[in-house]
């Protein structure tokens, strides 16, 4: 189930307030998807699948991740609509950060090009060109066997740094008023 919807392709955001229409043809606004199920694909680990655009967005299930449920990311994805422009190329670097945060190897799949095959580092290992009929043939790097810290604890991750940096900031400023006032 797609959870992340686009707005105003595929919902109208506050619809009930504002009288505006979607840009995309269709009367009704789709619903987000309940939960994120892992997909078994045969001769694979299990992954987790994001559909487009919900592929920039964390994970919505991170125990999948957390517990090591499943071995890597598959991201599906209609980029046409970007055109000849640095669209699909930012959208695959930001869709590139779900491997890189959670430890798993992502293939994304793209109808116009630049699908790839991202290891759990955030390195391509193998890409199409925009506008590219091809097909890529590579072997799925294996995900990192202890995840990452971010994996673990989510946004607790950047909690802690945030507290670690103003706790040092703070000693740093603290040591100089003594010094300061020691001499």
């Amino acid at each position: 189930d797609k959870r992340h919807l686009v707005p105003f392709g595929e919902y109208v955001p506050f619809r009930q307030f504002l009288k505006l229409s979607k840009i995309v043809t269709g009367r009704m606004d789709f619903s987000p998807g309940i939960e994120t199920i892992s997909l078994k694909v045969p001769n694979a680990p299990k992954a987790i699948p994001t559909i487009c655009y919900e592929g920039i967005f964390q994970l919505k299930n991170p125990e999948l991740v957390a517990n090591r449920q499943v071995g890597w990311l598959l991201n599906l994805t209609n980029d046409a609509w970007f055109g000849d422009s640095s669209g699909p190329y930012q959208h695959l670097e930001a869709t590139r950060f779900r491997a890189l945060e959670h430890g798993l190897p992502l293939v994304r799949v793209a109808n116009t090009g630049l699908s790839a095959v991202i290891d759990p580092y955030g390195r391509t290992i193998v890409s199409s060109r925009l506008n590219e009929k091809t097909t890529i043939d590579s072997i799925l790097p294996t995900k990192l066997a202890k995840g990452t810290i971010f994996s673990k604890y989510g946004n607790w991750t950047l909690v802690l740094l945030l507290l670690l940096f103003f706790s040092l900031l703070n000693f740093k400023t603290l040591k100089a008023l003594v010094n300061r006032s020691n001499h």
